[in-house]
């Protein structure tokens, strides 16, 4: 048997996770009895609308010491395959792509930078929102499931998927807590944060370069510099329109009049994923950007998910199961 068909006659399924965060955390785990020449390892990054269209394929190839990035209307970019990815051993990697770049790298060093408008068209113009796993003979991927897994050079977060939602006070040195809940982007990750304003306990983000939160309030973004992080991972963003509040989303806040709650919504303006409140009052999202307070009336919502609906909220036009094992799925 040649070594194309011992890799094609291993009929292994496909692994989706979603990850629209802006980054993911992940193993590389070669088989030590196999040799370099075997197979290539690869992975997609899907688009965020539909986990059917893959936007990219990133490929390993170590019998020829390259790195392939291919895009989804067939545009090829190669870089040398670091020696740090050679080898038998498991390799911890890291992805980023919250911004208008993909990176791809271990520890404190970057392999390869990636810019999305380098070739145009649908790739470029689509948010990524899942990334698929091939898992072939030769080479086995270990991932983390979790709402969100984040590593870059400047970020490394311990993750307990299970951790229930709740809020924490920075310290005096304004240091980040490790298990802070990543909720968005704008150039670097933003976090979701809270502070009173005006009589409102007003949910907004966390910028962690400017060590300052902003909530959305009036018209306008507000600077705050007492606020308070949502830190845990048992949560999971669910699509939402208008005033369709799932039944367990999660309350971040209250309203300045009659103390309404206020959740916490997410949306995309500007090719940034930026983090606000939700007020059904008014069946829409508020989302503090450049000085502005953004409305939107579509948008992802947090939901926690420690509460357990009796219905079924909706997650989006295009129905797919994550925890499939069935490669017909995909």
């Amino acid at each position: 048997m040649q070594k194309n068909d011992v890799c094609m006659s291993i009929e292994l399924p496909y692994k989706l996770y979603k990850a629209d965060a802006g980054g993911f955390k992940f193993k590389l785990l070669p088989k030590k009895e196999l040799h370099e020449h075997d197979c290539q390892p690869a992975f997609h990054l899907i688009s965020k609308d539909c986990p059917h269209n893959s936007l990219y394929e990133i490929k390993l190839d170590f019998e020829n010491r390259r790195l392939y990035i291919t895009t989804g209307e067939g545009v090829a970019t190669n870089f040398a395959l670091p020696n740090e990815l050679m080898g038998s051993e498991e390799k911890d990697m890291w992805l980023s792509y919250y911004n208008e770049d993909i990176l791809l790298g271990m520890g404190n060093k970057t392999f390869f930078v990636y810019p999305r408008n380098i070739t145009g068209g649908n790739s470029a113009d689509q948010f990524i929102g899942y990334i698929k796993f091939e898992t072939n003979y030769g080479f086995e991927w270990i991932v983390r499931e979790a709402p969100q897994v984040y590593n870059t050079p400047s970020v490394s977060i311990a993750i307990n998927e299970t951790e229930n939602l709740h809020w924490l006070a920075l310290d005096q040195d304004q240091n980040l807590p490790k298990n802070a809940l990543i909720g968005g982007f704008e150039n670097t990750p933003l976090y979701i944060a809270r502070a009173m304003y005006s009589g409102s306990l007003c949910p907004g983000k966390y910028v962690p370069e400017e060590k300052k939160a902003y909530v959305p309030w009036g018209g306008r973004s507000h600077e705050k510099s007492n606020f308070q992080i949502l830190c845990g991972h048992n949560a999971d963003w669910i699509l939402c329109k208008d005033d369709n509040i799932p039944e367990n989303a999660f309350i971040a806040g209250t309203s300045e009049i009659h103390n309404e709650p206020l959740y916490i919504g997410r949306s995309f303006v500007d090719y940034n994923l930026i983090v606000g409140k939700v007020h059904m009052l008014y069946t829409s999202c508020y989302l503090p950007f450049n000085g502005d307070e953004v409305q939107v009336n579509e948008y992802e919502i947090l939901v926690d998910l420690s509460v357990k609906p009796k219905g079924i909220p909706c997650r989006g036009k295009c129905k797919v199961n994550l925890t499939c094992k069935d490669i017909s799925c995909i």
